[in-house]
């Protein structure tokens, strides 16, 4: 499946609704880490209405941040 967000096939389904009504599922990307909801609103999980500034597809995710370090655990 391909991800709203980065655009690469690396994205898969993680969730669905627990009463099998299939009213929502939630997609994860192995790739940018971006998860969504089936639910959501066009703008977000249509590439094409999207705000571009939020696309990934044109970005080495390798040479990004670590926004939140996480700091090593004291004992």
């Amino acid at each position: 499946m391909k991800c709203v967000r980065c655009l690469h096939g690396d994205a898969h389904k993680v969730a669905e609704a627990p009463d099998g009504s299939g009213a929502w599922e939630v997609y994860l990307c192995d790739r940018c880490n971006y998860s969504w909801r089936s639910t959501e609103e066009e703008d977000v999980i249509n590439p094409e209405k999207r705000d571009p500034w939020f696309q990934l597809d044109k970005v080495d995710l390798d040479t990004l941040q670590i926004p939140c370090p996480i700091p090593p655990l004291v004992k």
